[in-house]
C-alpha cells in the first residue's frame, strides 16, 4: 500500500459500521503509518478516532493534543472532527509534556480549551 491508499482504507473502515476486529486492524495500520510519518496530522487524528471507536480514550489523548497544537494546519472538516473527538474523549486540557518545546509558546491555547 502507498501512504495515501492506506490512509484512505483506514478512513473507510472508520466511517463504516465495522466490527471490532476491523477496527483493531485499522488501528494497527494507522499506528504503522504514525511510526513512519509521526508529524502527519491526518494520521494522528485517525489514530485517536480509532481508539475512541474502540472505547479506549486514554491512548488517544496524546494524538489529540498533538493535533490540537497544530490545528490551524488541519482542514476545516478535520478541525470539526478534532473538536468532536476532544469532547468524546472528555479531554479538557493537554499536559505540558505532550506539547513540543517549539510549541510551548502556544500552550495557553492548548492547556485549557
Amino acid at each position: 500500500f502507498m501512504e495515501g491508499e492506506l490512509l484512505a482504507r483506514c478512513e473507510q473502515l472508520l466511517a463504516g459500521e465495522e466490527t471490532s476486529p476491523f477496527l483493531v486492524e485499522t488501528l494497527e495500520l494507522l499506528e504503522e503509518l504514525k511510526q513512519r510519518w509521526p508529524e502527519d496530522l491526518q494520521t494522528r487524528l485517525r489514530v485517536a478516532e480509532a481508539y475512541l471507536a474502540l472505547g479506549d480514550p486514554e491512548p488517544a489523548r496524546g494524538d489529540l493534543c498533538f493535533c490540537l497544537v497544530k490545528q490551524e494546519q488541519l482542514r476545516p472538516d478535520d478541525r470539526e472532527l478534532l473538536a468532536q473527538l476532544l469532547e468524546d474523549a472528555g479531554l479538557e486540557s493537554c499536559p505540558r509534556s505532550v506539547i513540543a518545546p517549539d510549541e510551548r509558546k502556544n500552550r495557553r491555547n492548548v492547556e485549557r480549551f
